[in-house]
């Protein structure tokens, strides 16, 4: 034993710090499932009764009463998400560190993330749609957001809201950080300063009639285009976990090169979901760090598919996420950026949380240790006159960076 294995070693008085997603568009949740809910029940059902039509009278003669009709539209709390962990004494009087206290607090923050990510993808039932035809570009397709045209895309959605008499009070634009970034930038704020502080609740400040909130839970999705087979030494990143193609895969987010794209691109789509197909093995994939693993698979909920129809991989997530690639050949490059900002009247969307996300301890019964573990109830939905004040806002993410 040589002299250098006597040398000191220090550990951190800290565990490392893990940043959770703030919450900061759930309060605008018309949360009247909720309250209906919290005891029991299964279904929260909202009623729609015809209007009256109106007719021209002519005298004398006799008028036909209509006969009022009605329909249902019901909210059922199908979403069943829970975490759970065990820590054993010994650890508990061994470790330095309270991984029972940081296991505890990490579920609940993972587990209300996962309901403001649903809460916010109802968007895609919003009555109103705001893309680049509304700001003078091609109709369908994501507005690239820039100085020149923010003034026009919130003047649109108001437009959108107008069109539906949807009343002035109350509206609110739920966007990303790269959108409030230009809006900063933007010349054409005339109305009131945006805030340069983000509150609590995510209120940056008035712009252009609307009350802006900053969150990072929207709606994301991407696509991966992969003809031609990678050589060794490209790489993927999606959200700042990085994935390197190798001949022979050997270290951490490392992904062989299968035997064509067709083959390559399953094995990608493993490596991003974490699938235990494969995992740290040569002819598959090696498992990426604990701490990317959570910003991928938990906190910006990634999640890969193989577009059988067509040679891409096909991501969704939530969050603003910036992909990239390093590939050798010219054909392999992402595609339809896409994130989803939610302008809306306050309500549009109901919210029924059952069960909010408690923690419970409880003994081992064979053994000497604690069960921590966390379940929810939850259900978000825009009812059809929730669509009617909601817009759906189209934001091109290729050039964010």
């Amino acid at each position: 034993m040589d002299l250098r294995s006597l040398d000191k070693e220090y550990w951190s008085a800290e565990m490392q710090k893990t940043l959770f997603v703030e919450n900061t568009a759930v309060f605008l949740a018309d949360y009247e499932p909720s309250r209906v809910l919290t005891a029991d029940g299964r279904k929260y059902h909202k009623p729609i009764i015809a209007k009256p039509a109106t007719g021209t009278y002519v005298p004398y003669t006799d008028v036909t009463p209509q006969v009022l009709t009605s329909s249902d539209q019901e909210l059922e709390v199908d979403q069943f998400k829970y975490a759970f962990v065990e820590v054993d004494d010994t650890d508990r009087k061994q470790n330095f560190y309270d991984a029972a206290a940081f296991a505890a607090m990490a579920m609940q923050k993972e587990l209300n993330n996962l309901i403001e990510q649903h809460y916010l993808s109802q968007v895609t039932s919003a009555l109103n749609v705001v893309d680049a035809g509304s700001v003078g570009g091609v109709p369908g397709t994501p507005i690239a957001l820039d100085l020149t045209n923010a003034v026009q895309v919130f003047t649109a959605a108001h437009t959108k809201l107008d069109m539906q008499d949807a009343p002035f009070a109350e509206r609110y634009a739920v966007v990303g950080a790269h959108t409030v970034g230009v809006l900063r930038q933007t010349k054409g704020n005339r109305e009131t300063p945006l805030g340069d502080t983000v509150l609590a609740n995510g209120i940056i400040g008035p712009w252009q009639g609307w009350t802006v909130i900053q969150n990072n839970n929207l709606p994301y999705s991407a696509s991966l285009e992969m003809a031609t087979n990678p050589t060794a030494g490209d790489t993927v990143t999606i959200a700042g976990v990085t994935f390197t193609y190798r001949a022979v895969p050997a270290l951490a987010g490392e992904i062989d090169i299968g035997a064509d794209a067709a083959a390559t691109r399953v094995l990608t789509v493993n490596a991003i979901n974490g699938s235990a197909t494969g995992k740290n093995s040569a002819t598959g994939y090696f498992e990426i760090s604990a701490e990317n693993r959570f910003v991928l698979s938990e906190k910006r909920k990634v999640v890969a598919v193989d577009n059988i129809a067509g040679t891409q991989i096909d991501i969704t997530g939530f969050g603003d996420i910036v992909v990239a690639e390093t590939f050798t050949a010219a054909g392999n490059v992402w595609s339809n950026q896409l994130q989803l900002s939610v302008f809306m009247v306050r309500g549009a969307i109901d919210l029924a949380v059952q069960m909010p996300a408690n923690v419970e301890i409880q003994r081992k019964e064979k053994g000497f240790a604690d069960y921590i573990k966390s379940l929810e109830m939850f259900k978000a939905k825009a009812f059809d006159d929730g669509a009617r004040v909601l817009v759906k806002v189209s934001i091109n993410a290729s050039s964010w960076s």
